[in-house]
């Protein structure tokens, strides 16, 4: 993967949160070809982003992939929600309602939200929902000025009635998440809600891939897909 370290250092901030457009010039710059003003983030400028990964992300990817081995993945007789019957099941939340699993997640995600400029995260509740927290957590410890948001199966039935909670607006870069994807349907109802929010998908990420024709379906759609691991991966790393 390529990557432009300028325009990695440039990340969305919306600038009606208290800081208008002069401030925001002699913070660092505007990239005008976005609805959202970009200014300029010292945390992003050299932090690895570009390097391919560092010897720490390589660090983290294995305790995270043996923190699912050990909580996630489980083996039987499993129905999926399409109705098919599997051999194996896995079960993301074991690991993203986890301290340390979610901790672990977090950090890859956010290091791959670096190489691309999104103002957003977020994903289909119930599997995104952990993800996201953790993401901004940390993202806030850096000064990044990123926001979440989780896409309803359905409208909620009183308040807004609406079917994405968060600080979306329109015009936003989103990046959209789940712990695990089969056939992509879910995070695919995800990105359909926020389009209609007049938003554009830049990429979609997963946790876990079962390889059942996800990575297929988002090429077809046009969409850049990432998954930090296939069932692949973990089913020879667990042989191991």
């Amino acid at each position: 993967m390529t990557c432009d370290p300028a325009h990695l250092a440039r990340t969305s901030l919306w600038i009606s949160h208290g800081i208008d457009a002069q401030r925001a010039l002699s913070i660092g710059g505007v990239d005008s070809g976005h609805p959202f003003h970009y200014i300029t983030a010292p945390n992003l400028a050299g932090s690895g982003a570009c390097d391919g990964g560092t010897e720490m992300d390589t660090e983290i990817r294995q305790e995270l992939q043996r923190h699912l081995l050990d909580y996630a993945l489980r083996f039987g007789d499993f129905t999926l929600t399409s109705g098919r019957q599997s051999d194996y099941y896995i079960d993301g939340r074991q690991t993203t309602l986890h301290a340390r699993g979610v901790f672990l997640a977090a950090q890859l995600l956010l290091e791959e939200l670096k190489r691309i400029a999104v103002d957003a995260i977020g994903g289909p509740t119930l599997g995104a929902d952990p993800m996201i927290g953790a993401v901004l957590a940390l993202a806030a410890l850096e000064n990044l000025p990123l926001v979440g948001f989780i896409v309803r199966k359905e409208p909620k039935r009183h308040g807004t009635q609406q079917l994405i909670e968060g600080p979306l607006q329109p015009g936003m870069r989103v990046a959209v998440c789940d712990d695990t994807v089969t056939t992509g349907g879910s995070l695919k109802h995800a990105i359909e809600q926020v389009e209609a929010a007049q938003c554009s998908v830049v990429k979609v990420f997963a946790i876990v891939d079962r390889l059942e024709g996800a990575q297929q379906s988002f090429a077809q759609w046009g969409y850049p897909f990432q998954a930090l691991f296939t069932i692949d991966e973990l089913r020879t790393a667990r042989q191991v």
